[in-house]
């Protein structure tokens, strides 16, 4: 009899941490979505080169001009006038 409670107590030990772990891989995949998610809205936040290009709203919110082929063109136009003591990309310090 003694034996009986001590296997049902084991079982029901192994039943709780294979709850706790299924919890645990469903807060992980959860983690793992959100991670994805903000890193997807910070890369459209970012204001890198790439973020501009095909992205004429972006360009005209954050420059004023209307289109991203004029910023370009603007900036390969100011880029041999940029200090080249200047750490960030060409782009960025502009």
């Amino acid at each position: 009899m003694v034996e009986a409670v001590a296997a049902e107590s084991t079982s029901d030990n192994e039943v709780e941490s294979e709850s706790e772990l299924i919890q645990m891989k469903l807060q992980l995949d959860a983690a793992f979505h959100e991670i994805n998610h903000l890193k997807k809205e910070l890369s459209i936040m970012a204001l890198k080169e790439e973020s501009f290009k095909e992205n004429d709203k972006k360009v005209c919110f954050y420059t004023g001009l209307p289109s991203w082929d004029l910023l370009n063109k603007l900036f390969l136009y100011a880029r041999p006038h940029l200090s080249k003591e200047n750490l960030l990309h060409p782009f960025s310090s502009y």
